[in-house]
């Protein structure tokens, strides 16, 4: 993408709303299609057996976000969020790391989608306060939070101005080659997100930036860049170490050139 330029505004690409739910998904009785249904089945399990926790007690698994409501976009997910009693876990704080470790790791190296939408995968403690317009069971079947179709008034003016913050952070954070500051970027990013939620809902400036944001794909991009920068310190680490140890059993560099070509010449080239 072309960090050079600001995108313009389009409250489109936050929020559109409709008179159904999502075709694509939903049948005329509101029920997840079938295949829909057995798919995502196969993907959970595929995430159980992903975190290496075979008995990992899931309490339930629910979709939730825009593509189980009225306010679906192109570019809206389906967020699968298996429902894990945290208390329960004799580590807690030690789990709650791995399943945040293990879903990014999940998201990052599978594009998984569904009728081309994309998926996501979350372990969310079940005493934890969730904002979701809708809820769908996985395990039930059936919406435990049917969402309501209203036509919210929108504040696109303050929504705009946040679009434009938020998005002047992500351009920065795409021109820095730290690490440490692209991290820094999507944490600050969430963490806006949260607050407006917590404070003016599905519909608040903050959340539907966010959305506008995303569908920009300024994430998929930071997400590389993280990537990238990841693949490259660990390189760096990697030869920093494999020259300490060499150098720590007296090898050096002239010596593994002379040691590689003494081989050449007693066994000939391949």
């Amino acid at each position: 993408m072309n960090i050079s330029e600001l995108e313009k505004f389009k409250i489109e690409d936050a929020i559109n709303f409709h008179d159904e739910l999502n075709p694509l998904l939903f049948d005329e009785d509101n029920k997840l299609k079938p295949e829909v249904k057995k798919q995502l089945d196969i993907i959970v399990d595929d995430f159980i057996e992903y975190m290496g926790l075979p008995d990992l007690a899931v309490e339930d698994v629910i979709i939730t976000g825009s593509n189980v409501a009225f306010t679906y976009t192109p570019h809206s997910d389906i967020d699968l969020h298996l429902m894990v009693d945290f208390a329960e876990l004799p580590e807690s704080d030690v789990y709650k790391e791995l399943f945040n470790a293990k879903k990014s790791l999940y998201n990052d190296t599978y594009d998984i989608t569904i009728r081309d939408i994309p998926v996501e995968l979350y372990v969310q403690d079940t005493a934890q306060a969730h904002h979701s317009l809708g809820e769908y069971s996985l395990m039930q079947d059936k919406f435990t939070r049917y969402p309501k179709k209203q036509r919210a008034n929108l504040d696109e003016i303050s929504t705009e101005h946040k679009f434009e913050r938020l998005e002047e952070l992500c351009i920065e954070g795409l021109k820095t080659k730290d690490l440490d500051k692209v991290n820094e970027v999507l944490s600050i990013i969430k963490r806006y997100r949260q607050a407006g939620l917590d404070t003016k809902g599905e519909f608040g400036p903050e959340n539907l930036a966010f959305k506008a944001i995303r569908s920009k794909g300024y994430f998929q991009a930071l997400f590389d860049l993280r990537n990238k920068l990841r693949a490259q310190q660990l390189s760096i680490e990697e030869e920093f170490l494999r020259r300490t140890f060499e150098e720590s059993i007296g090898i050096t560099e002239q010596e593994v050139e002379l040691s590689e070509e003494g081989v050449t010449e007693q066994y000939g080239e391949y």
